[in-house]
């Protein structure tokens, strides 16, 4: 039995061999040949592991440079049917992400997970660094995070930009105020402030619906109303 391998473990895959279903054919082979032949079934059989996660659907699609954006495969299937803008803007979410850890290019399983479902929402998906920074904030969107309970995995982890130039302030606010009209012209809607008619808003000034992230204002309207044509 002929082999380029030089430097195998012997010891280990003859263990290994004698504990395969090969035991009873292994007499009068040498220590090397069984090892060459361990080899050859260890092969096999981690082929045979990775043919079985080809068929993992994805479930979650993940921005590739924001670690706070992600998007369900319902959510983007849907946006890409219904075509538009909203189906460009799904375009970015290119990192899919499985139920099942499976093995990357290296061939190891990556088993941090990169975002979180909701397990009775199938279009609500929130990413680890979401979670992870709500459970520490605290408070009331705490509890909701927390309701995100099924992890989803990415092939390998997603080394996103140490210097947060696509997660900083300025650019979040960028992508809300984009996503937000492209949401409302989509389904062409609006948002407005009311009361009841016997209310008495003559003493009101400057009154506006107002966006804030980060509990910054981000955006005022100047007016009692807001849709596509605002931003």
């Amino acid at each position: 039995m002929d082999t380029d391998k030089e430097n195998l473990d012997f010891d280990t895959w003859y263990t290994q061999f004698l504990k395969t279903e090969y035991k009873k054919s292994v007499n009068g082979w040498s220590q090397k040949e069984i090892a060459q032949a361990a080899f050859q079934a260890g092969v096999k059989k981690e082929q045979s592991k990775q043919d079985k996660t080809i068929d993992q659907p994805v479930v979650v699609w993940l921005h590739p440079t924001d670690p706070t954006r992600a998007v369900t495969k319902a959510q983007k299937e849907g946006a890409i049917k219904d075509g538009g803008a909203i189906a460009s803007s799904m375009e970015v979410y290119s990192v899919p992400g499985y139920l099942t850890p499976l093995p990357g290019p290296t061939g190891e399983l990556n088993r941090e997970p990169a975002a979180w479902l909701h397990p009775d929402d199938p279009m609500r998906v929130i990413t680890k660094a979401q979670k992870d920074g709500a459970i520490k904030d605290g408070g009331a969107i705490k509890s909701a995070m927390e309701a995100c309970t099924i992890p989803c995995y990415t092939k390998t982890k997603i080394n996103y930009l140490e210097d947060k130039t696509v997660q900083n302030h300025e650019s979040r606010v960028d992508n809300l105020l984009k996503e937000l009209k492209l949401v409302l012209l989509k389904y062409n809607a609006g948002i407005s402030w009311t009361c009841s008619p016997d209310s008495d808003t003559h003493g009101l000034h400057d009154d506006s619906i107002v966006i804030e992230m980060d509990d910054i204002e981000i955006f005022r309207s100047g007016s009692w109303y807001i849709n596509s044509d605002s931003f």
